[in-house]
This record gives C-alpha cells, sequence and structure tokens, in this order.
C-alpha cells in the first residue's frame, strides 16, 4: 500500500462516525423553510468567513493531504478536543466575549426590514478569536478576548462534547478553520502544527474548489449541511471560517405542547406551543423585567431558551437586546409564572455582516503573521464577513446550524408574590443559551413555520 494511502486509512480509523443529518423529526420541516439572501459588502478588502454549527467528539489527529490539480500539495492540519461528558464554559469569558457579539449582532436583529432572522453570537465569536489567535496587533478588547489562542481553545472545548442518558441526548460539535486560496499567502507548515495545538484547523486549496473544500470538511468532521456561501473572491487570499452544531433533545413524547393563541401581523391566530406552566400549577422561573420588555428562561435539557418579549404595544424593534441580555444574566431572579412559548424554524442564508467591523478593525493588525512563511509579504485586511444560521425549535428540543465566512485578499426587579403570566403570544427574541452563553439568537414573528 502506498504510504500516502497507508496514512490515510490509518487516520480514518481513528477517526469516529458522525450524524450527517439532523433527527428525522427535527428535519421534516428544514427543506421547505424561507431562505433570506442579502449581497456581500466588499467594503474592505478582507473576507472572513466563519461556519458556525454545533459541536462534535472528533478525535485528535492530523492528516495530510493531496490537490486534485496535482500541481501543489494540499495540506490539512486538524485537530479537534472530545468527551462524552457534559462540558461547561467558565463564567469570565462567556462574561467577556457573549456581550460583546451580542452587541455587535443586534442592530441585524432589531432592523425594521428584518423578520424572522437568527444570528449566532458563539460562531461569531470563534471566528475573531480564531483571527486573532493566528495574527499580531489585533484588537481583542473590542471582541473580550485576553489571550486568543487560549480563549478560542477554551471554546473548542466546551462545544465538542456528546452527552446522552436516559432523558434524551445533547451534542456540540465546533471548528476554527483557516483556508490558504491560491499561492500567494502561502501557510508555513510548522506554523499550522503550531496552532493545530489549539485545535485550529488549516488547508490550502485553489479559487476553484476552495468552497468545496470546505464543505467536505465541515460535512465530515462536523456533520454541517450549510454551505459556504459564494465569496466572490477576485484575487488570491485567506478566509477564515468559525462553525457550529448543536442538538439539545429530550427523551420520551417530547415536550408537553398545545395549540395557544398568538397574535401574527395578519390578526390573532394559534401556534403550536410548548406548554412550561399553567395557571393552576405555576413554576419557578429565571425572570427579569425591563424598561419595556421582560425575560424568562426555560430549560431544554442540557441548554436554555431566553425568551425577551416585549410589552403588550410595543415594537419588537424597540427593545435593547443587549440591555436585556446583560440584566437577565446578572440580576434574573426565580419567581412563580406560568405561560407557554411557540414552536418555531428559523433559517438565514449569506447574511453580510460586514457592518459589525466598522470602528473596529485598526488595519494596524497584521493578519495571519502567525501561519503565513516568513518571506509572504502580509497586506491582507478584512473585507466583509457573512453568516448562514439553521435553528429549530419543536416539541423534541432544539437543533441548529451556523456558519460565518471572511476573505482577506490585497487590496433590578421587584419581589412577586403571584405567578406571572408569561405567555408569549405576540412576535419576541429567542435565545438558545449553553451555559448562559448565547449559541443563536432567533427574532420570531411567524412561529410554527
Amino acid at each position: 500500500m502506498p504510504e500516502l494511502e497507508k496514512k490515510l486509512h490509518e487516520t480514518k480509523t481513528l477517526i469516529p462516525e458522525v450524524p450527517q443529518r439532523l433527527d428525522i423529526k427535527m428535519e421534516e420541516r428544514i427543506d421547505g423553510a424561507p431562505k433570506v439572501k442579502r449581497p456581500l459588502n466588499l467594503r474592505f478588502r478582507f473576507v472572513l468567513a466563519t461556519a458556525i454549527v454545533a459541536c462534535v467528539a472528533l478525535s485528535a489527529t492530523t492528516i495530510a493531504l493531496f490537490s486534485h490539480t496535482q500541481k501543489e500539495q494540499q495540506q490539512l492540519f486538524h485537530k479537534l478536543p472530545q468527551s462524552k461528558v457534559l462540558m461547561n464554559l467558565d463564567d469570565d469569558l462567556v462574561n467577556r466575549t457573549a456581550i460583546k457579539a451580542v452587541e455587535k449582532l443586534s442592530p441585524f436583529l432589531t432592523d425594521e426590514k428584518a423578520e424572522d432572522t437568527v444570528l449566532s453570537p458563539a460562531t461569531y465569536s470563534l471566528a475573531m478569536a480564531g483571527l486573532s489567535a493566528v495574527s499580531d496587533n489585533f484588537n481583542n478588547d473590542a471582541f473580550g478576548l485576553i489571550n486568543a489562542e487560549e480563549d478560542v481553545k477554551a471554546l473548542l472545548e466546551a462545544w465538542n462534547f456528546k452527552f446522552k442518558n436516559y432523558t434524551g441526548e445533547t451534542f456540540f460539535r465546533s471548528a476554527v478553520l483557516h483556508q490558504q486560496v491560491g499561492p500567494t499567502y502561502a501557510f508555513d507548515k510548522s506554523k499550522q502544527e503550531a496552532v493545530s495545538d489549539h485545535y485550529i484547523s488549516t488547508m490550502v486549496s485553489s479559487h476553484e474548489s476552495y468552497r468545496k473544500d470546505a464543505d467536505k470538511f465541515f460535512d465530515k468532521k462536523i456533520g454541517l449541511k450549510l454551505k459556504v456561501p459564494d465569496l466572490n473572491l477576485k484575487s488570491d487570499g485567506v478566509v477564515t471560517y468559525g462553525v457550529l452544531k448543536m442538538k439539545d433533545y429530550v427523551a420520551n413524547d417530547g415536550l408537553f405542547h398545545r395549540h395557544m393563541p398568538f397574535t401574527f401581523k395578519s390578526g390573532l391566530g394559534t401556534a403550536d406551543s410548548y406548554v412550561f406552566a399553567v395557571r393552576e400549577d405555576p413554576k419557578k422561573v429565571a425572570y427579569y423585567r425591563g424598561g419595556n420588555y421582560e425575560v424568562f428562561k426555560v430549560n431544554i435539557r442540557n441548554t436554555d431558551l431566553m425568551i425577551v418579549l416585549p410589552n403588550e404595544e410595543v415594537n419588537i424593534n424597540h427593545v435593547n437586546i443587549t440591555e436585556a441580555y446583560t440584566n437577565f444574566v446578572n440580576e434574573a431572579e426565580l419567581v412563580p409564572a406560568f405561560g407557554y412559548v411557540p414552536f418555531f424554524h428559523n433559517k438565514v442564508e449569506g447574511l453580510n455582516l460586514t457592518d459589525t467591523l466598522e470602528n473596529v478593525i485598526t488595519h494596524n493588525e497584521i493578519y495571519m503573521s502567525k501561519l503565513l512563511k516568513d518571506d509572504v509579504y502580509n497586506d491582507l485586511v478584512i473585507d466583509a464577513v457573512v453568516q448562514s444560521n439553521d435553528f429549530e425549535f419543536n416539541k423534541y428540543g432544539v437543533a441548529g446550524e451556523s456558519m460565518t465566512a471572511v476573505s482577506g485578499c490585497t487590496s433590578t426587579g421587584p419581589l412577586y408574590d403571584e405567578p406571572i403570566d408569561l405567555s408569549v403570544n405576540r412576535p419576541f427574541y429567542a435565545f438558545s443559551l449553553k451555559d448562559k452563553y448565547p449559541i443563536f439568537i432567533n427574532k420570531v414573528s411567524k412561529p410554527g413555520a
């Protein structure tokens, strides 16, 4: 057996198979979901591609492959943590990075034109931490980072596990990938090996193959079905991806649910909803009341849904979701309550997030300096940020995928005695939380799609 083929065979035996599909019950409605597509904004000169999709337990192996062109070697260095126990994220890392990510993404959610959309602070943080980890003079303060190499490693360790018992199953799969596109910005092999110790993957591709190569990598290693968007690369460069895939399912017959009232734009209707408590039997829930909104949290299994519900007659776009998230995390209290949360499914592809980097990237950064060969002139600048997300909440739990892409080239409340009615009967925001970290944020006006 040729040496390369032998190595590939040995490697294959070390990598566990991962599910290629979401749970069938979760996927029944995915194909018919509406897609929102927005054009890329190429105002800067570096296109960041961050793909977030929940995490996987994968073996820590480093492999080398060859390009189909046979003209240059395509090297892939890849390691990911793996765990069969429930992993937790440090509170300090959550407080530093999550609030910054929510703050940057909130304008895209409160936009009047944005309806039933979904964004991922988690993959946004992965992409930025991954970019900082291989760059010099990066503006870490803007993203809540201290030591980017250690921060991205901690995020990946917390978001790569599979946990299952008699009550259900939870898994997270995530990865950070830097992709060299074309020969100009050549990666150094020894530097690739060094960053792989922090679970940062790297690969080399051509202009013709970079999307296909990345899609294959994410499908095989993460089980991700979201595809890399067309980044309109006009020259050689580098693409950074942050990806995540997650599922948190309950066992047996799922969550208790009924059709409950909901006010749509077209008028009053009903939506299939998770009923977490009734007036006759209220439950204790974490709760915070803001100026024009209420926030509460319901448990799925190993993750939570944090609901931001505007007051009656308040426009959903007038709610400060960064304030709502921050105050809830720091000041929520347990109160008796009853109510329901409608099931929903949001999918958005190719959402342009370039504006998140305005007044943040100073261009003093030397991008990819910890990956590029020493003799490569570094004139990379960030050009655009694009994100795709797919998230669903149904009677079996929650599941989601996320990807973000960037390409670089030249050029306090009162005490409550009576139970609170937390019936979600009007447009709302839904945060999917793991260890208080917002993995996804959904804006929902048409539940039950």
